[in-house]
């Protein structure tokens, strides 16, 4: 497979956009080494909504027009990550199916990490599925323990982190 080098257009999404989003979600939950049930009972609760609008961030990544991955994050609720800074969900990125393996999750993540650490965060947070556990090492992120970050609730084993400065710093190396 041949990495796509074309233009990837970053939008943020709003009302109108969200059934893009839903769909882009589900066509990458579709790749999910997972059970059926478990993709369908997903994508219930993954399905981004009005309301979701209100404290969550979207960011979209289209090429030629077409919706072909998303990133979502917390825009309130920030909590003190393991270097005693500000950091902030990522609730979700998801990549269409026929997009993946393209840099194009690669590319929402820094963009995310450029608007949270314009906005004075240190890093993003993740709680990642057990089949995404490789993707979040590979691309940088620490494992966290269990008491690593303040302000979180609820016990969830695969829980990552990484700093905003290292998704930022090698994207705008890239673009010089």
């Amino acid at each position: 497979m041949t990495l796509y080098t074309g233009s990837v257009e970053l939008v943020d999404v709003g009302l109108a956009d969200l059934h893009e989003v839903r769909a882009v979600v589900a066509r990458s939950i579709e790749a999910w080494p997972t059970s059926e049930r478990l993709k369908r009972n997903a994508l219930s609760v993954l399905g981004y909504d009005a309301v979701d609008l209100t404290d969550t961030r979207i960011l979209m990544a289209r090429i030629r027009g077409k919706g072909v991955g998303v990133a979502a994050w917390r825009n309130q609720g920030w909590m003190v990550d393991p270097a005693g800074r500000f950091s902030i969900l990522l609730h979700g990125l998801y990549v269409d199916q026929a997009w993946q393996r393209q840099a194009i999750g690669r590319r929402l993540q820094c963009a995310v990490a450029a608007e949270v650490q314009s906005a004075g965060g240190h890093g993003l947070y993740v709680r990642a599925e057990r089949f995404a556990v490789t993707y979040f090492s590979q691309c940088g992120y620490r494992r966290l323990a269990g008491d690593e970050l303040v302000g979180v609730t609820g016990a969830y084993p695969y829980r990552f982190w990484i700093s905003c400065a290292a998704l930022v710093a090698p994207a705008q190396s890239v673009a010089s």
